[in-house]
């Protein structure tokens, strides 16, 4: 449960981060951060559930 703890807090950050780029106009940054953080809540929810991890888009 730590390792979904972690990638929990790592997105957070990642969107407080896409936050204050967008905020300094930085948007390519922006969407990057933002697609990041999206990613992690994804493998949180995938190893919280107990599945493997994947990387194709169709498995999920």
């Amino acid at each position: 449960m730590k390792r979904v703890e972690d990638w929990l807090r790592q997105a957070q950050r990642n969107l407080e981060e896409a936050e204050y780029s967008f905020r300094g106009e930085y948007f390519d940054l922006t969407c990057f951060l933002s697609q990041q953080s999206a990613e992690l809540v994804l493998k949180a929810l995938l190893q919280h559930r107990g599945e493997e991890r994947t990387l194709a888009i169709e498995a999920l």
